[in-house]
């Protein structure tokens, strides 16, 4: 007896052991290690007070364990936040680091103090530095601009008091000018703005509505790159509408950009606007060169905020994103990456029409509505896991007659409205729900629809 008792022991031990080296295996199995890490930049030369963004990229993009670890050589010289703001604070040189795991890159940041003209305008080539508290009126600036004009200066960096240069929606010195770049960091007094956001009217401190831009099309601007310094929290409405020529935008301190503001922009390429929040009415509509956006820090998207944006953007990454209002993706034909994981309401015709004209699956794993018609003739939209979705509106998938995988595997009640599903094929797609959904299901129909298959998730997942 007692050595049969020793032989069951013996075998349960080898078991458990034999259990625990393939649960070590397949915890191995599951870790992808990070092989590398770049910086978009490895090199930055700024001023003093400006901030510049970094961004990481992480190899393979599916690898475990990718959690950024930012440092800064002196911080006295330049700090960096954890999202990759680099912000210099005085002349000097400092290396900033990015880390993952024991992977790591590295970008030299040089700070260099520029010193406020001691006369009205400098010129060097085609650059000039104007103090803008020499001149008495706006028309004596918009005379020194015209005059540098024609010496031949494209690129302004300017100081002083915003109220000399005499910008409003009527007026503005460069409006008639051949500037290329304009650089208004060390520009001081800025005015308060009024912009409309979803939620209410702000006021708060920023560049006026019209400042640049024009509803006149056949003029256009030679203006490529404007700098708007941190104090700068509004860009108001439609302040560089149709800048057709306009290629860059760097404006770390806003934290809102108004209707229209950028809007007919065709040549727009770079946004830096690392702590935008809110995005308003068709800002970005019709900026057809876009090609990728990351804003880290963007909380909304306003209707139509990305409109037509159908020439070149494949890619969206707004990891705070919480809203996304009416239109916001529409006929964006090319789109072909969308990271939101932290939207909760998908807007009516958000993505619709030609948004993506070649197969895509997309996920928002926080979303909790789709309003009605939410993916309104996306027809390339072959898959779609919404697992917290509990709300769905009336031909929330109008046409979506390639999408043959649906997830919705939240564990509450979904209420769907009376034509959720109509003109949708739910007879080709496979339905996976959460597993405490099985009570709801009859063979493969569900909500009285018949689908082509269901199947669950573990409730626990």
């Amino acid at each position: 007896m007692n050595n049969l008792k020793v032989g069951l022991l013996l075998f349960l031990g080898g078991c458990i052991a034999l259990f625990s080296s393939c649960k070590d295996d397949e915890d191995t199995a599951m870790e992808i290690p990070v092989e590398s890490v770049t910086l978009s930049s490895s090199s930055l030369t700024l001023k003093v007070g400006e901030t510049a963004m970094l961004t990481a990229t992480v190899s393979p993009d599916n690898a475990t364990g990718q959690r950024l670890i930012w440092s800064s050589s002196d911080q006295e010289v330049a700090t960096v936040s954890d999202k990759g703001v680099v912000t210099a604070i005085s002349a000097g040189e400092a290396t900033v680091t990015v880390a993952v795991n024991d992977k790591s890159a590295a970008c030299t940041v040089t700070v260099k103090e520029e010193e406020t003209p001691d006369q009205p305008i400098i010129i060097e080539g085609e650059k000039a530095n104007m103090n803008l508290d020499f001149f008495t009126t706006p028309q004596e600036v918009t005379e020194a601009i015209l005059k540098a004009d024609r010496e031949g200066v494209k690129e302004y960096t300017l100081f002083g008091s915003f109220d000399k240069l005499g910008i409003s929606a009527e007026t503005n010195p460069f409006r008639e000018s051949q500037a290329e770049v304009i650089d208004m960091t060390y520009v001081t007094g800025w005015p308060k703005v009024e912009v409309e956001t979803a939620s209410r009217t702000r006021t708060l401190e920023g560049l006026p509505a019209n400042a640049f831009g024009r509803e006149d099309t056949s003029f256009e601007s030679p203006l490529k790159k404007i700098i708007l310094p941190e104090r700068v929290k509004v860009v108001g409405r439609a302040a560089f509408l149709n800048c057709t020529n306009l290629t860059e935008v760097v404006m770390h301190g806003a934290v809102i950009v108004g209707i229209d503001s950028f809007s007919g922009c065709l040549s727009l390429t770079q946004v830096e606007a690392p702590l935008l929040e809110i995005i308003g009415t068709r800002a970005f509509q019709d900026c057809d060169s876009l090609e990728k956006v990351y804003l880290p820090s963007v909380k909304e998207v306003g209707e139509d905020g990305f409109f037509q944006c159908d020439k070149n953007l494949r890619e969206v990454n707004l990891p705070e994103a919480i809203i996304l209002g009416e239109d916001a993706f529409n006929d964006c034909l090319l789109l072909e990456k969308v990271n939101c994981p932290k939207v909760e309401v998908i807007g009516m015709y958000a993505f619709a029409y030609d948004f993506c004209e070649k197969s895509v699956e997309l996920a928002f794993p926080s979303a909790k509505t789709v309003v009605k018609n939410g993916f309104y003739d996306c027809e390339k939209l072959y898959r779609l896991v919404l697992p917290k979705v509990t709300s769905i509106g009336d031909w929330a998938f109008h046409h979506c007659f390639d999408l043959t995988t649906l997830e919705l595997t939240s564990p509450e009640t979904i209420s769907l409205s009376e034509d959720a599903f109509d003109d949708f094929e739910p007879s080709a797609c496979h339905l996976i729900l959460n597993s405490n959904k099985k009570k709801e299901v009859r063979k493969n129909v569900w909500k009285g629809i018949v689908w082509k298959e269901i199947s669950f998730t573990d409730e626990s997942r």
